[in-house]
């Protein structure tokens, strides 16, 4: 399903996923109701990653402007950090060996985890370039799943001895590569074949409703995968992995050639609304806190969309100020 002309509804659905990641961080009454959704925003957004730059051009040059962008952005959360450390122990924060092997190995970044992402996505970057120079495709699809199992394995062991210690999962190996082949898959996966439906062929309108029904389907099917025994972990992540490559074929088929605003919002801003919601968080929580309680009770309902709207806010002042590159 390669196609030359930009899919602007992939764009839109970049847009989704960072507002779900914002619904991951943020605090909510309603938020153990959605949590399952959220699961798929950081997954998504690799495998859209994945879709767009597999087959593309200038993977290193991709490389330097994420770099650069993890750079300045783990610039300011530091600076964030010891001015916090500074006001209220009196001494700055200092990473430990392990905080800085974490990062070289795990992509761990101690001081502000959401950065992890980032890092991450170098590394992938860099493994693809070298999946492609070598062209080991066809290994490297195959390698999803097992990769995946992998990282189910390695959180189910060291839930117990370290729960907190999250970063040997969720890292570039277990978690970035692989949904970033998936996405690769959904660009190359032929267009489906014509369905015929009591006689007749099902039109291109109910094979996006055919695979809508399934998605919600495997999201219902989250709200029930509540054990953490390691089969109950495994089968877990295979309906995170389906939901995956679902919404990214429904993606695909329901294409959008033009351009608008959420379209728009999508391609320029996802990646800054992941990296600003965080300092953009923590205003609100203390912000929050000095209004009256019945009116801080009703903002909690609507906060991670104000946190949403102010980091595309932030984003775009930044941008006007040609401080970042919008």
């Amino acid at each position: 399903m390669i196609n030359v002309q930009r899919n602007h509804t992939i764009d839109s659905l970049k847009l989704l996923c960072a507002t779900l990641v914002v619904f991951i961080h943020c605090e909510y009454p309603y938020k153990v109701n959605v949590l399952p959704v959220t699961e798929v925003a950081v997954p998504l957004f690799f495998a859209l990653s994945g879709y767009f730059i597999f087959g593309a051009k200038r993977k290193w040059e991709r490389i330097g402007r994420i770099a650069k962008i993890f750079a300045w952005s783990a610039a300011l959360y530091l600076l964030k950090t010891e001015m916090v450390q500074l006001l209220t122990i009196h001494r700055p924060w200092m990473p430990t060996w392990k905080n800085i092997t974490d990062l070289i190995l795990f992509n761990d970044v101690t001081f502000s985890i959401h950065l992890w992402y980032l890092p991450a996505y170098i590394y992938v970057l860099v493994i693809v370039f070298l999946i492609d120079m070598y062209n080991v495709w066809r290994w490297a699809f195959w390698s999803i799943l097992p990769l995946l199992l992998t990282g189910v394995f390695v959180k189910y062991n060291i839930a117990d001895v370290c729960p907190e210690d999250t970063q040997y999962f969720r890292n570039a190996y277990f978690n970035g590569l692989p949904y970033f082949l998936l996405g690769a898959c959904v660009k190359i996966t032929p267009p489906p074949p014509p369905l015929h439906f009591g006689g007749k062929c099902l039109k291109k309108s109910g094979l996006q409703l055919l695979l809508a029904l399934v998605i919600a389907g495997l999201f219902l099917a989250r709200y029930y995968l509540t054990g953490k025994d390691l089969g109950m972990l495994a089968l877990k992540e295979i309906n995170l992995m389906l939901l995956t490559y679902g919404i990214a074929l429904l993606a695909v088929l329901t294409i959008q050639t033009k351009d608008n605003i959420i379209s728009t919002l999508g391609r320029n801003y996802s990646l800054y609304i992941y990296i600003f919601h965080i300092l953009i968080m923590q205003v609100c929580e203390v912000v929050a806190m000095r209004l009256p309680e019945s009116i801080e009770n009703i903002y909690m309902y609507f906060n991670p969309l104000v946190v949403v709207l102010l980091s595309i806010e932030f984003t775009y002042l930044l941008g006007k100020l040609r401080i970042i590159k919008v």
